[in-house]
């Protein structure tokens, strides 16, 4: 399985269609096709993740006293600010609430209800984890469902920036044998797209250099998450979850729907597959055109895709019809600085960008004086 492995709807339902199907013509091949289908969600672990300490990564460069140091300091930065999230939330149980997302997407994308099972939760009384996996299939098959999809839910706020991300592990199979039909990673994050961002999964905190003046958590950017007595997180959580669920409808092809591609467009975008993330970007812009978020995203993508002119004319209309994005002047700078050498009209956008709140970026900064 590869992480972040998306499809559009044409793409996945030529695969279900030719390389899925099974000689058995009356046999399901989708959710669509589907008389009796299940679906299943657990969380792991049913909390808010809070893993914002960059310690960790970086002190394993130092050697094993750092790997010590380094675990030691990590505990301690991410219980420092785990607590307050924790009390932000208090009985708000994240966990069924986006279990209740996926559910009310399923039904609305399928047009009926499909019953919820029991995740497979332990092998307790089976010789092994397979044989468990096994008897459940067969269990389900003989109370009369033909296929089952199972979802594992992770959620929670990564990096030293505080990024909340919802990931949404799913595999649909075929009952009994539980031949898999569809087999996925997909994450959601709400943060703009930026051009000096790096590419990867954002639930797993990069390598960071220990010489690097940002080797520090942005307590202002978690400490975010427990204003208003949560709920700004809750409201943002709630939108991830919602996106991922579209994201997992749109792969699955029971909807078309920008929020999926969207979503579906990022993931393969962070896994530096630009052919595939502009497919659904594209038809993201085609579905909701005035979505400034979507068309900034498409033009990092294109600008990662050696497509820069493209980047900086997408980029430009969006400072045209929404002036106060402050993605898209941060991002005009960063190209007019970083690849066209253009140092006055970097200049030019970047303090646009700064006075919109875009935070200071120093490659950006010495770029342009190399520029003048």
């Amino acid at each position: 399985m590869h992480l972040y492995r998306s499809l559009g709807i044409a793409l996945l339902g030529a695969m279900i269609s030719a390389g899925c199907a099974t000689t058995d013509s009356n046999r399901p091949t989708s959710l669509q096709t589907s008389q009796s289908p299940v679906w299943s969600a657990k969380a792991t672990p049913d909390e808010m993740i809070v893993s914002v300490s960059p310690a960790g990564k970086t002190l394993r460069l130092a050697g094993s006293a750092g790997i010590l140091l380094g675990t030691g300091t990590d505990a301690v930065v991410n219980a420092k600010f785990r607590g307050p999230i924790r009390e932000a939330l208090k009985d708000y149980n994240a966990a069924e609430v986006f279990a209740g997302i996926i559910e009310s997407h399923l039904k609305a994308a399928a047009q009926r209800e499909i019953p919820r099972v029991a995740p497979l939760r332990s092998s307790a009384g089976t010789n092994s984890r397979q044989d468990a996996v096994e008897a459940r299939y067969a269990g389900l098959s003989k109370d009369g469902h033909d296929m089952l999809l199972d979802v594992v839910m992770t959620f929670g706020i990564y990096g030293s920036d505080g990024t909340l991300a919802t990931k949404l592990d799913g595999k649909l199979v075929l009952l009994p044998e539980g031949k898999d039909l569809w087999d996925d990673v997909l994450i959601v994050t709400n943060e703009p797209a930026l051009a000096n961002a790096k590419l990867g999964n954002p639930t797993k905190r990069g390598g960071y250099n220990i010489s690097n003046p940002e080797f520090t958590v942005d307590e202002e950017k978690v400490s975010r998450w427990t204003a208003d007595g949560g709920a700004i997180l809750r409201e943002r959580f709630e939108k991830a979850a919602n996106d991922a669920a579209s994201a997992l409808m749109c792969a699955l092809g029971l909807e078309d729907n920008a929020a999926g591609h969207f979503a579906l467009g990022e993931l393969a975008m962070n896994r530096k597959e630009f052919d595939e993330a502009a497919q659904h970007f594209k038809r993201a812009v085609e579905l909701d055109p005035a979505n400034v978020a979507i068309r900034n995203s498409y033009s990092v993508n294109l600008a990662h895709n050696d497509q820069v002119d493209d980047a900086i004319a997408i980029a430009m209309e969006i400072t045209q019809t929404a002036p106060d994005h402050g993605p898209a002047w941060f991002n005009l700078a960063y190209w007019y600085a970083k690849e066209k050498k253009d140092a006055g009209s970097a200049q030019a956008a970047y303090e646009k960008a700064r006075a919109l709140g875009m935070p200071e970026d120093g490659g950006i900064e010495k770029a342009i004086k190399k520029s003048k």
